[in-house]
């Protein structure tokens, strides 16, 4: 019986994301028959503020946050930390019953159902994107919306927000940081250079720029961007896709659903009904 070769045969596929973020992209690139490459782009580390803490506790207790909307798994984990330090998570969870949960995915979603946090809904969009209007269709006018996320986010989801009326505050759970330098940083370089790389997969802003800083060590920026675009590039959420763009790097595979899951299923697609298997000068 002759077997079948898979979609992503003897492709190489670079995943920018944190190892312990990555286990689910990385089997199903080889469950399709891909060869995944994993280089951690961004390193994440939990910002302590108890005032701002006690602050946030207080408001939530006493029922003054109308919305609470989580951005990613990272902010949710970085929350419990300070609660685990600053009070009790138990005491955060159940203060947290007082406000209308959102949260931008279904992982992130989970995350929070694991520790025994409600989540009201999930935008059908799984972006910052699809948070807004999923926001806006209920008429946030006044409404009270607190954001526990990265220090280097984007101010666009507030901006979009307070356009509309709500009161929104951002507060900062954690950082992200570009590492000083990765072990595997050389061997990607080369095989960029050898075109043995046969698509990126970006998951967010940061990964974007950390690649640019830390590859853009070891090469000049033209050949860096002239070496994308002839690379796949597959980017979730349009942030992350505007990123690239601003950078004068094309994008090919962004999925409709901002999951790990529906990005490879676009590069399988991409595979298959593509006629090129790289991108022309």
């Amino acid at each position: 019986m002759v077997q079948t070769e898979k979609p992503l045969s003897g492709k190489r596929i670079l995943i920018t994301r944190q190892r312990k973020q990555s286990k689910g992209i990385f089997n199903e690139i080889k469950l399709f028959g891909g060869e995944p490459i994993l280089l951690p782009l961004i390193k994440t580390r939990t910002l302590f503020d108890e005032i701002e803490f006690n602050r946030f506790l207080a408001c939530l207790s006493d029922g003054e946050i109308d919305y609470v909307v989580f951005m990613s798994v990272n902010g949710v984990k970085s929350l419990l930390s300070n609660a685990r330090k600053f009070a009790e998570v138990s005491v955060l969870v159940k203060a947290l019953r007082k406000s209308f949960i959102v949260a931008v995915g279904e992982r992130t979603a989970t995350y929070l159902k694991h520790t025994n946090v409600h989540v009201d809904v999930i935008p059908k969009n799984f972006s910052s994107e699809g948070v807004v209007r999923e926001l806006l269709s209920r008429n946030v006018r006044n409404k009270i919306i607190y954001i526990p996320r990265a220090a280097s986010s984007n101010s666009h989801f507030k901006k979009d927000l307070t356009k509309s009326g709500a009161i929104v505050h951002e507060y900062y759970v954690y950082e992200i940081a570009i590492p000083k330098s990765s072990p595997l940083l050389q061997g990607v370089v080369e095989q960029f250079l050898e075109r043995k790389i046969w698509a990126v997969t970006f998951m967010s802003p940061s990964a974007v720029r950390s690649f640019l800083v830390l590859v853009g060590r070891l090469l000049n920026r033209r050949k860096l961007i002239s070496s994308l675009n002839q690379t796949i590039i597959a980017a979730i959420g349009l942030t992350t896709k505007n990123e690239l763009e601003v950078e004068g790097i094309l994008v090919d595979v962004v999925p409709a659903k901002h999951t790990s899951h529906e990005l490879v299923l676009g590069l399988v697609r991409y595979a298959i009904y593509s006629k090129k298997s790289v991108k022309s000068d």
